[in-house]
């Protein structure tokens, strides 16, 4: 795949083929979007059980004491 469309590894031309389509600028869009739905994600990451739950804990353990 990468041999046939290398401009989908390239954040460079990802970005430029969004703006190019729509108008607008991928990476703040997407961290504005990342902003408002962060207080979610973290809530659906704390609520998730088994191994993955506890992989998730540890992660977010982490992420508090930055």
């Amino acid at each position: 795949m990468k041999d046939r469309w290398p401009a989908l590894f390239d954040p460079y031309q990802i970005n430029a083929e969004f703006q190019r389509t729509t108008t607008v600028l991928l990476e703040p869009k997407f961290m504005s979007a990342l902003d408002r739905h962060t207080p979610k994600l973290l809530t659906l990451f704390r609520a998730k059980g088994g191994a993955l739950g506890r992989r998730l804990e540890i992660i977010m353990e982490l992420l508090q004491v930055q």
